[in-house]
Formats: structure tokens, C-alpha cells, sequence
């Protein structure tokens, strides 16, 4: 019986936990013990219980109760009757034991997936050209290395962007505006500007452009495009990945 079949009435979770709080008589715990071996659901039940008080126990919230109801003593307030503090025990357990399945289904689902864990493995950013920001024409652009080789995306991105209009063709800058917007963890936004180069045949950038579009295209889940790419392609690299997308 899985956790989504049993069903415990609030009669049965108390008779349960004073079962395993010890609070039982003799009588008590052995007329219960003779239950549990012929009831086929009750240790199933006994189980779930035991888990939700053990999630509460761990995650402190028995020290909080406690400071909760000690807050109440002092106060001029109606007092809670003890069997509606025994409610709120178990009703705190019961929110405990969803919480913690929530907490565990956010982590599951936040895990990278294996085409994630592979990009991650073989991606490095484009280390960038050599700049010697003198005072010519490429100044703007060099400055915008800069940014970019110190992890500034941003700034380097506003500016090839601006040098991008007035020269929309340039290989250089749709290559590393791919770049950049690749190392900011903006991969559907890289891959126009990689293809932009990889229309040139003759471009400077086009094995590394193939590259980066594989590896985009595989963070993507787009396993089979980025292989047919890869196999096309002259990068140093390609061979590596390949093996590893193909085992």
C-alpha cells in the first residue's frame, strides 16, 4: 500500500500517536499489538504516522510549539483546551510531511536534465580577442571586450549592440554578441547571431560560431540538430562531444 491509499481519520492518528508516544496502558498497548497482526493496513498506518512526527522532529517545529504554547500561558488570552493542542500537533505534522514533499519535488524538478549536465561539462566562454584600446575606430569595440572578458555581459552586450546597427553584416560582432549573450545564460537569444555567422562561409569565426551554436542547441534539447552540426563541423572539440552525445 503506497502513501496515496492510506487514509487516517483523526480518531486513528491520535489512538496512533499515543501509541508511540508511549502513552498507552498495558492493556492499551497490548489489545493494539494484537491489532497490528491482524489488521493488514493499521502498520501501514503506524508507519506514516511515525514519519510525520519524525519530519517534525527534524525540522524543529516540536521546539516552536512549544515556545508557542508557553507565549500563550502568559498572555490574558483564551486558553486552547488540550485535545485542540493535540490538533494542532498532528495538523502541524500533516503540513510537515507536505511541506518537505513539496521542498524534495522543487529540487527534483530544478535538477539540470542530462543534456544541461553535458553543456555544462564542455562549455567555456570564448576567451575574446586581445584588445590594445588605442584611439582608432575599433576603440568602442575593444572597450566592449573588455567588459566581456571581465564578465560584464551586459555592458559589452549594449555596446556591440549600438555597433551592430550601423554595420548589421559584421561576423565579428554577431559572433560575439552570440558569445555574450551565451556566457549571460541567454541561450535562445544566442543562436541568431551564431547563425548570422555561419552564413559566411569564409568567416574567421565560423568553427567556433558552430560550435556554440551546437552547444546552444543541445542546452535547448535540441540533441539531434546539434549532432548533424557538430558532424559538419572543423572545431577541435566537435570530435569529443560527439562521442559523448552518441554513447
Amino acid at each position: 500500500m503506497n502513501n496515496q491509499e492510506i487514509h487516517i481519520s483523526l480518531e486513528e492518528w491520535e489512538e496512533i500517536e499515543a501509541y508511540l508516544n508511549g502513552s498507552f496502558s498495558t492493556e492499551q498497548l497490548q489489545a493494539f499489538e494484537q491489532r497490528l497482526q491482524t489488521e493488514s493496513d493499521l502498520l501501514a498506518k503506524v508507519e506514516k504516522v511515525k514519519l510525520s512526527l519524525l519530519t517534525v522532529e527534524e525540522a524543529g517545529l516540536r521546539e516552536d510549539l512549544e515556545t508557542f504554547h508557553t507565549r500563550l500561558k502568559t498572555k490574558p488570552v483564551v486558553s486552547i483546551p488540550k485535545h485542540k493542542k493535540n490538533n494542532l500537533t498532528k495538523w502541524l505534522a500533516i503540513a510537515a510531511v507536505f511541506i518537505a514533499i513539496a521542498i524534495t519535488t522543487i529540487l527534483y524538478l530544478q535538477q539540470p536534465n542530462e543534456h544541461e549536465k553535458i553543456y555544462s561539462s564542455f562549455y567555456k566562454p570564448d576567451p575574446g580577442l586581445s584588445t590594445t584600446m588605442s584611439q582608432t575606430d575599433d576603440y568602442e569595440f575593444e572597450k566592449a571586450m573588455v567588459e566581456y572578458k571581465t564578465g560584464n555581459y551586459e555592458v559589452a552586450l549594449a555596446s556591440w549592440q549600438n555597433l551592430l546597427r550601423q554595420n548589421p553584416q559584421s561576423d565579428t560582432l554577431n559572433y560575439f554578441i552570440g558569445s555574450a549573450l551565451l556566457a549571460d545564460k541567454k541561450i535562445e537569444q544566442a543562436l541568431p547571431f551564431f547563425d548570422m555567422v555561419l552564413k559566411k562561409e569564409k568567416s574567421t569565426f565560423l568553427p567556433e560560431a558552430e560550435w556554440y551554436k551546437a552547444l546552444a542547441l543541445l542546452h535547448s534539447g535540441k540533441k539531434q540538430e546539434a549532432i548533424l552540426l557538430l558532424k559538419k563541423g572543423t572545431y577541435s572539440k566537435n570530435t569529443n562531444l560527439l562521442r559523448k552525445l552518441e554513447e
